[in-house]
């Protein structure tokens, strides 16, 4: 209603200064309107060029009363309706435009509403490729805007090279850079690839850290992460690799696995695509666990324990090749994975909503906007309310 209402009031302002029937209050106010704001100048300037407007103003300053008079009584005759139909004229006329204008301002300030609300949604566009690379002197570069100039430096500081969006250990014998600790930072809205001087390669989810040496010394070749992975680890039965986590290791000599170890998550999950993998307890006598292909080990922090079951790992390795596959997921559990993803924040209206479960596909890379067209066409009378980075969850 606000937009009907300033409407009416504008574009009687406009017309009104336009056709010289506005009062000094009046061009006053419009004056003070168009400088309120550099939209509101903006307005009145898109509405000076509107055509249809112009045109009713030509028609309106054309107009000649006693002339159209004259006719219309040559038509009836008599003249006792004379001064009120003359007036009725004027003020068809003064209409006319005040009308056009109304519609006109009408017209702009809905678009210009709904253009927001649009914008609003698209602003919330999926996660890319992106990075930081730390080195243990303190040096950072962002590996999405690197100059030649930084390109050389990290190929002879620290040994490593970009190409695309992958960052690369280099081989290159003419680097003669020091063993030192590097740490590949993917931000909330990122992911990056990482090939380690081995060629192992592994795939940083967003709002990971990786924690690698640019050279492997000694008798196994050790990273450390928080986060989100998918190594693919080259075999190699001389080094064996070992990924570090909160209160667990996870041993390999050559597989491909997925592990989420973010910190806000009450429990490690480690998920075996081939190969074998063996998951140890820091700092206690428990023997080892041991992986086959579709298994997952889940340690939790709490209870320090590992729990192994079978899984279909698509579901866990899936936003690697681009896609979210949940199975009977809680809607808290999958708002997590989409605020790391579209680096937004989700809140709960009711508490009870963090438990409704979903199963479905979506494509990583869709507006935010289109997953939550699918989850409303579930029927659970569940609803998004988008503000701005914020998105709140109602009933």
């Amino acid at each position: 209603m606000k937009n009907i209402f300033e409407s009416i009031k504008i574009g009687s302002l406009i017309g009104k200064n336009w056709i010289g029937r506005a009062s000094k209050k009046e061009n006053s106010d419009l004056d003070a309107w168009t400088k309120d704001c550099v939209e509101n100048q903006e307005l009145f300037n898109i509405l000076q060029e509107d055509k249809e407007i112009v045109s009713a103003i030509e028609r309106y300053d054309q107009f000649n009363s006693e002339k159209a008079w004259s006719a219309y009584e040559r038509r009836i005759g008599g003249i006792a309706r004379k001064r009120r139909l003359k007036k009725f004229a004027v003020a068809a006329s003064t209409i006319l435009v005040l009308s056009i204008s109304i519609i006109a301002v009408y017209q702009y300030l809905s678009s210009k509403v709904d253009t927001v609300d649009e914008t609003a949604v698209a602003q919330i566009e999926p996660g890319e490729p992106k990075a930081y690379l730390e080195s243990s002197k303190g040096e950072k570069w962002d590996l999405q805007n690197l100059n030649d100039q930084h390109r050389e430096e990290l190929k002879q500081k620290v040994g490593v090279s970009v190409d695309g969006n992958t960052i690369v250990d280099t081989k290159d014998a003419d680097i003669e850079a020091e063993p030192e600790w590097m740490t590949l930072v993917t931000p909330r809205g990122g992911e990056y690839k990482m090939v380690l001087e081995d060629s192992t390669e592994v795939w940083l989810n967003a709002d990971s850290r990786l924690v690698f040496p640019n050279k492997f010394v000694g008798t196994k070749r050790l990273v450390k992460l928080e986060g989100e992975a998918y190594f693919s680890v080259r075999k190699n039965k001389q080094l064996p690799f070992i990924v570090e986590l909160n209160g667990m290791q996870v041993r390999v000599l050559g597989t491909q696995f997925n592990v989420s170890a973010y910190n806000n998550d009450v429990s490690i999950k480690t998920t075996l695509v081939e190969g074998k993998v063996s998951l140890y307890q820091q700092e206690s006598a428990v023997d080892d666990i041991v992986l086959n292909p579709g298994q997952q080990g889940i340690y939790n922090k709490d209870e320090t324990i590992i729990n192994v079951k079978e899984v279909d790992v698509s579901q866990y390795i899936s936003w690697k090749d681009g896609r979210f596959v949940f199975t009977y997921e809680t809607l808290e559990q999958i708002t997590r994975i989409l605020e790391r993803w579209y680096d937004v924040e989700f809140e709960f209206q009711d508490e009870a909503l963090k438990s409704v479960r979903f199963s479905g596909e979506f494509l990583r890379y869709d507006n935010l906007d289109e997953i939550f067209k699918i989850i409303r066409k579930t029927g659970t009378s569940i609803d998004f309310n988008n503000n701005g980075k914020t998105i709140k969850i109602t009933r």
